[in-house]
């Protein structure tokens, strides 16, 4: 699929009726551009690529291509598709370089802010302190006592020790 189509601009006459049928459009397809032409463009796939830029760069790419921090930003971005009321992560984090992990730290602090609901399973606990409201810890299948309020040394110190 094409990332968008492009209409000529219109004459004068048809731009209002232009910006009506774009008004009217089902799912945000069509866009009208700043020139006047009709740009069919799926909205969602638009904000994923503004909440991924680097995932603009390579979208000519198989997804098995990309980084390990590239797939994770596809994951996120194909689940943010769906606007999930509840989005499930499982070790975000897992296995990337640090740059990485700062992003997608980064875009998930953003879709905090947004209000998106997540549940996250994560062992860094600096990512999952940067991001939780409420954290639970597990170890052996069980919750360990901590203190919330604590700083990550002492909530590592409280878990562990």
């Amino acid at each position: 699929m094409a990332d968008s189509l492009t209409l000529p601009a219109p004459p004068a006459a048809t731009a209002e009726l232009y910006a009506q049928i774009v008004e009217a459009s089902p799912s945000g397809l069509l866009h009208l551009a700043p020139d006047g032409r009709i740009m069919l463009v799926n909205r969602r796939i638009e904000a994923m690529f503004e909440r991924f830029p680097r995932l603009r760069e390579r979208r000519r790419q198989l997804a098995g291509s990309l980084s390990g921090g590239e797939q994770q930003m596809v994951a996120i971005a194909r689940a943010l598709m769906a606007a999930p009321r509840l989005l499930l992560l499982d070790e975000p984090s897992g296995g990337l370089a640090p740059r990485f992990v700062a992003e997608i730290g980064a875009a998930m602090r953003r879709l905090k802010g947004e209000g998106v609901t997540m549940l996250m399973v994560e062992q860094n606990i600096g990512l999952a302190l940067a991001v939780a409201d409420r954290l639970l810890v597990l170890r052996d299948g069980r919750m360990v006592p901590h203190e919330a309020a604590g700083t990550e040394a002492e909530i590592v110190r409280s878990i562990y020790l």
